[in-house]
């Protein structure tokens, strides 16, 4: 049996029968089928790029930065660990102006 997915609600219906049964030929554009496998591996990689989108990669030096921004936030917050009279503490701009009161340590007295 050939199903039509045209809109986002037939395609979430054609998802869910894909889940039901990987065997079942989906009909698409261009006069030709897919399997539900294919139709879930599809899915799959749409929903991993659309989480991902805007997210730095691993290796990049922003998320190298936000890492360490985030150990220093995570030790000040959960450990009570300050760093007295440090200035710049944290690497990322965006964090530097979120969290000022960890960026910049004044020196008690």
């Amino acid at each position: 049996m050939t199903h039509y997915p045209k809109s986002i609600h037939a395609l979430l219906d054609a998802v869910a029968l894909a889940k039901r049964d990987p065997s079942i030929k989906f009909r698409v554009p261009g006069d030709w089928t897919i399997d539900g496998h294919a139709v879930l591996t599809m899915w799959n990689r749409g929903i991993t790029a659309k989480c991902n989108r805007g997210l730095p990669t691993s290796s990049d030096e922003r998320y190298l930065n936000l890492k360490l921004d985030a150990r220093t936030i995570n030790d000040y917050y959960g450990h009570r660990i300050r760093h007295t009279g440090s200035l710049g503490l944290l690497r990322d701009i965006r964090m530097q102006r979120k969290y000022p009161h960890i960026n910049n340590q004044p020196r008690d007295n």
